[in-house]
């Protein structure tokens, strides 16, 4: 559902035919589907950069938002390939690449082709980018703005397509499309980043389900020079999550407040300090062992903590995330006005459900004290939005293996 959207008009008189078919340059919106939330959503470009939000200097960001604003306005520009030809109308066809630009801040929606693991999954990250596609470039830079409308059909093309360039089953001929043109493996595959080394793997099971793809790329990285990296993290995060609930929170919060360029990165040292925080050392030759597998990207002497943190958490499975929006439904509906404020967490949190708590580590008045300090609210008038209560649930599931142990949590907290 979070990768399904529908097209729309923004005005039914735009100066385009209602005939039903996708113009270049028609004002539309992206809607989310239905089966992702209850009210309406739309693709929304921000025209500022957003601490906190895994952007670059030059990265704007995008969102879902509830209302059909200005910000939510796109159109549609042609991207015309060097040696393509022009088939002079201006409906959009499948397959053909376009960009899809904000009406309001003339920004593109970027991404990039990199699995990020996040508490919903594998997913690739989205954001706006002035910089727009030039056919000079090499191939990754022109996938990070250019989009294509596909179908069913184009999906099975691009696995045959993996298939037969690594030697698989799949197809042995090439494939005609629907302007008469003919296409091989390597355009099929121009622009799609296929994990190195697929063995015996059928890449088409690896293309479709990104579990599997984020599985197999760790498996292969277990093989690769770097490998020690990952066995200093099985060190590593035990340490983090045993030192309690709320330690994996404060230690990202700590990488946040010392990374003041907001770029995701902190230079070795810095972060080997802030682990020592903790009483996790990390020896000399281990420093080097960290860059391997984590040096931002362009600066070999940094930690991406963002990937650090993202490798320690496993992603938020449904049932974690069904009980965290239960848990706020609860809090909403008992709020005035609806609108949820730290004194309403302060009356209706249990502190029985810490850990330390039902260990005899730790009195009531303590952790509620520990609770209470993880509030931090962005808002001036101290309301508590469902996306902070959910950043923090995210902080705690980080620190919690156990889905079983987690929902109980969350459920002896708030008395559900």
């Amino acid at each position: 559902a979070r990768n399904v959207f529908i097209v729309s008009r923004v005005s039914d008189d735009d100066g385009f035919p209602s005939d039903g078919i996708l113009h270049y340059g028609q004002p539309i919106r992206l809607g989310a589907g239905p089966q992702l939330h209850e009210r309406p959503l739309y693709l929304f470009s921000n025209d500022k950069w957003v601490q906190g939000q895994s952007l670059a200097n030059d990265e704007t960001m995008m969102c879902l938002y509830p209302r059909a604003t200005a910000g939510a306005h796109w159109r549609i520009v042609r991207l015309q390939a060097p040696g393509a030809t022009d088939k002079g109308d201006d409906v959009v066809r499948l397959g053909a690449p376009i960009l899809l630009e904000c009406i309001t801040t003339s920004l593109a929606l970027g991404s990039d082709s990199t699995l990020r693991m996040t508490h919903y999954g594998n997913e690739c990250r989205v954001y706006g980018t002035a910089e727009k596609l030039d056919w000079n470039m090499d191939i990754a830079q022109v996938a990070k703005t250019a989009w294509s409308f596909v179908d069913s059909q184009w999906a099975d093309e691009v696995i045959a397509a993996a298939q037969k360039a690594v030697g698989g089953s799949g197809a042995t001929i090439d494939w005609q499309l629907e302007d008469g043109t003919f296409r091989d493996a390597k355009v099929y595959l121009a622009g799609l980043e296929i994990p190195k080394g697929w063995g015996n793997v059928d890449p088409g099971a690896l293309l479709k389900d990104p579990q599997k793809r984020a599985e197999h790329t760790l498996t292969l990285l277990d093989l690769e020079p770097g490998s020690e990296a990952r066995k200093l993290l099985t060190r590593i995060f035990p340490m983090i999550r045993n030192a309690g609930m709320h330690k994996a929170r404060r230690l990202r919060r700590m990488c946040v407040q010392a990374d003041t360029e907001g770029q995701g990165a902190l230079p070795i040292r810095s972060f080997a300090g802030v682990l020592s925080w903790l009483g996790v050392r990390v020896k000399e030759e281990e420093l080097r062992t960290l860059l391997d597998l984590l040096a931002k990207e362009g600066d070999e002497e940094s930690v991406d903590y963002r990937r650090f943190f993202a490798l320690m958490a496993p992603p938020m499975s449904e049932i974690r995330g069904s009980v965290v929006r239960d848990a706020y439904a609860k809090l909403r509906d008992g709020a005035a006005g609806k609108l949820v404020e730290v004194p309403d967490l302060q009356r209706h949190w249990r502190p029985k459900c810490h850990p330390d708590v039902q260990k005899g580590l730790m009195t009531e008045s303590e952790a509620m004290d520990e609770f209470l300090r993880q509030w931090d609210v962005a808002s001036a008038d101290g309301l508590v939005s469902w996306e902070e209560f959910l950043d923090y649930y995210q902080d705690v599931s980080m620190a919690v293996e156990s889905n079983e142990v987690f929902v109980e949590i969350v459920r002896r907290g708030w008395g559900l």
